[in-house]
């Protein structure tokens, strides 16, 4: 396994204060779109986008749309 791209991301405002990271992965097979979320300074919950391996350009349309999504709800990268 190797982490090929990464993003790190954040949000904060008067009562929440989150991150929000998210990783391009490369396997024997394919590519996985792995993330955490959760409170700055906890235990992150960890999820993946895909199940299984996906071909490089599918992962990173997975990856960029993620991005897309999350800066709309008002993250920034940090």
């Amino acid at each position: 396994m190797e982490i090929i791209k990464k993003i790190s991301l954040a949000f904060k405002d008067d009562t929440s204060d989150k991150v929000y990271f998210a990783y391009l992965v490369k396997e024997t097979d394919g590519f996985l779109v792995n993330f955490e979320f959760g409170r700055r300074d906890t235990k992150l919950q960890f999820g993946t986008k895909t199940q299984s391996p996906v071909e490089e350009n599918k992962a990173l349309e997975i990856f960029n749309k993620i991005i897309k999504e999350k800066k709309a709800k008002g993250y920034y990268e940090e």
